[in-house]
């Protein structure tokens, strides 16, 4: 028996992307000198997932505190990733583009952006200064 016949009976990996939003948070009175941008993959399997964050296609200097959840429904079991970067207010009011990029599955790529020109952060940013 050839090795190509054996490949034909393994299982095949079921692959769930992630859902991922990005969006930032202020939290007490830290708005005056930081935020923090948090990235979310949810429902996504199996659990080998990376998050890369970029600022303007450079990777930050400050370093992302990420935590992992695992979640068993009746559809089987989902992972959940939370992954933060802590900016400061300076940085982010000069409007670069923070993309949050989840490496899953066989080399596949999600990214979100984010920049205070969405006039919704804009509005925010301005409201707190």
């Amino acid at each position: 028996m050839s090795g190509r016949a054996l490949l034909c009976c393994l299982p095949v990996e079921q692959v769930i992307p992630p859902n991922i939003t990005l969006y930032p948070v202020w939290t007490g009175q830290s708005w005056a000198s930081e935020l923090s941008l948090v990235c979310t993959l949810s429902g996504f399997y199996p659990d080998k997932v990376s998050v890369e964050w970029l600022l303007d296609g450079r990777v930050p200097e400050t370093s992302p505190v990420q935590n992992k959840l695992q979640s068993v429904e009746e559809g089987g079991k989902t992972f959940t990733l939370n992954s933060k970067i802590q900016l400061k207010i300076e940085v982010w009011k000069k409007g670069p583009n923070v993309q949050c990029k989840s490496k899953y599955g066989h080399g596949k790529e999600e990214t979100r952006n984010i920049s205070i020109c969405d006039s919704k952060y804009k509005y925010l940013v301005s409201q707190r200064t």
